[in-house]
């Protein structure tokens, strides 16, 4: 006969979990998925948005119609020369172009007008408008017809 053995099995119970840097992994995930979805989430937000603005100007404008080309093609337009004040050129825009003004050919006009700078225009469009507040004068200017 022999001496009989006892075999003991011995469970041993862990919680071991692998770790990173000594956190949980899970825990590692998760945070990063919040990092991203609030990143995301953030970069969505339009909180600087552009805003339209204006400021009062004095433009001068000329007592000539001026051939004016148009967005989208070589067709062009009666325009007016006009020179804002501060300003040495001349810029030509189209007859009727400022809000409430009506052109007439062969007077010098001189107006207040509120310069609108367009955050968002129109694509075929230009980014200013103006807008008539006051005609400060109007000159007749030589013969024209």
């Amino acid at each position: 006969m022999g001496i009989p053995i006892l075999r003991k099995t011995v469970e041993l119970k862990t919680t071991f979990k692998p770790t990173v840097c000594g956190m949980k992994v899970n825990y590692l995930l998760h945070s990063l998925l919040f990092l991203l979805l609030s990143f995301c989430a953030i970069s969505c937000l339009d909180d600087n948005k552009e805003l339209d603005w204006s400021k009062e100007k004095i433009v001068v404008i000329s007592s000539e119609i001026v051939p004016v080309e148009i967005f989208g093609g070589p067709k062009y337009v009666d325009g007016m020369l006009i020179r804002i004040d501060g300003e040495n050129r001349w810029k030509a825009y189209p007859v009727g172009f400022i809000d409430g003004f009506e052109f007439e050919p062969g007077y010098l006009y001189v107006l207040k007008v509120e310069v609108i700078h367009l955050a968002n225009p129109p694509m075929d469009s230009l980014n200013v408008r103006f807008k008539l507040l006051s005609l400060i004068s109007k000159t007749k200017v030589g013969n024209q017809s």
